[in-house]
């Protein structure tokens, strides 16, 4: 599996309408993507966004990725402080709550 992190500076008080933006719009774009696992925002402050995206390899990541940097410059920008901060690469370890 591959992870695509992007940190978003969002501008003040803008986090909110920005991600719900984007769970309307952008996240039945990747969703679609293949190897799509998951995909989860998170806001963490009034400026600041974290979204972190799984797929099942490396293409699936990065044509996500790609997807993402597109919409975002033209869907999310007036909202941003410049663009993302982007890390990608391969999942070493995952751990989930088994379900009962």
């Amino acid at each position: 599996m591959h992870t695509t992190i992007r940190r978003y500076r969002v501008k003040l008080n803008e986090a909110d309408k920005a991600i719900r933006l984007t769970e309307q719009e952008l996240v039945p774009i990747i969703s679609r993507v293949r190897g799509f696992v998951s995909y989860q925002a998170v806001e963490i402050g009034t400026q600041a966004i974290v979204s972190i995206g799984v797929y099942r390899d490396r293409a699936g990541a990065e044509e996500a990725d790609a997807a993402m940097e597109h919409w975002s410059a033209t869907h999310l920008a007036s909202f941003l402080e410049g663009p993302a901060k982007v890390t990608l690469g391969e999942v070493r370890i995952s751990l989930a709550a088994k379900t009962i």
